[in-house]
Formats: structure tokens, sequence, C-alpha cells
């Protein structure tokens, strides 16, 4: 019979400790939060001048929030929710072009008249600046992460601003309302 007893006793001590085992947590970003960042995002373009519209997505890719001011084209709020989910599933378009290195100068390149290497720096800057607006191009389309303790619980993109530039910079503004409230 104490054997027995035992046997319970053993049992009951051991079902709590399985009951309190930690279960894994995820971090994540609340809709609240969310939804004052797209908000912030959008008040930011409209003080440039710019009617945008703004997504966040969680880690997964599942649409948290989204706004879209009423003087935005109606496509912006749709492509900013794709290049948020892009970002977050790091879904990536297209490798970077290589960057275009100018050729050293030979002996033979000696005859060539002044105005055609003047065409050939022109057309060397052109290609430059093509993979300068495709990079940011690129970085745009992918918007911004929202990392707490170096963890990805979201992403933020804008789509309509005139300039890359400013997408990134409306992006910016949406996190930095809600950073200080992240943990």
């Amino acid at each position: 019979m104490t054997m027995r007893s035992g046997w319970w006793f053993l049992m009951a001590l051991m079902l709590p400790s399985a009951a309190m085992a930690q279960l894994p947590t995820r971090k994540y970003l609340p809709i609240a939060l969310a939804t004052e960042a797209v908000l912030g995002a959008v008040e930011k373009c409209e003080e440039m001048g710019q009617y945008v519209g703004a997504a966040i997505v969680d880690s997964s890719g599942q649409t948290l929030a989204m706004l879209r001011h009423d003087r935005a084209k109606l496509q912006s709020l749709e492509q900013a929710r794709q290049w948020a989910q892009q970002g977050a599933l790091r879904v990536v378009t297209a490798p970077p072009a290589p960057a275009v290195a100018p050729r050293p100068p030979t002996a033979t390149d000696a005859p060539i008249d002044e105005a055609r290497r003047k065409a050939q720096d022109d057309a060397r800057r052109a290609l430059e600046d093509q993979r300068r607006r495709a990079e940011q191009a690129q970085r745009r389309m992918m918007g911004l992460p929202i990392d707490v303790q170096d963890v990805l619980v979201a992403q933020i993109a804008v789509s309509g601003s005139y300039e890359p530039e400013n997408d990134m910079v409306c992006a910016k503004a949406g996190i930095d309302r809600i950073r200080s409230q992240l943990r």
C-alpha cells in the first residue's frame, strides 16, 4: 500500500512541473501600434505634399493595417501591401545591378577626340544613375522592417509618392512614431 501511495505522490509532484513548462513565445506588433504607424507614415507624406497608401504586415506576411490618403491613387494601397509582404518574406525580385567601373585609358585611346570621350563619360554616368535608381526602387519595394530586440515583427511599406526616397522617409516616420512603444 505504501508503494502505491508513493507512486501517486511522485505523479502528483511531476504533473505541475509539466504543466508549468515554458512554451515558446512570439513577439508581435499590436494592431493599435500598426494603425498608429501607418497613420504616421501617411501624415508625414501629406506634410511633404505627397498622397500615398501605407501598409504593415506581420513577419508571416499577413496584413495588420492599411491606410490610404483620400487623394492617393487607388492602386497605391495594394502596391504598399505587396511591397511590405515582399520585405517580410524577403522575396527579392532581381539581383542588384553590378557597378560600372570606368576603364583606365590606354595608349591606343590617345587619338580619341574629346567629343567621343565626353559621350562615353555621359553614357557611364547615365548607367551609374540607372543602377542607383534601380537599387533605390528595389529597397523601396521591400519597405522597412520593424524590429523588436533584433526580431522582425512587422514590415511597413509606403507607395504613391513621386520619388522612392520620399516613400522611405514616410515609412521611417511611421516607425519613429511608435518606436518608443516597441518592447
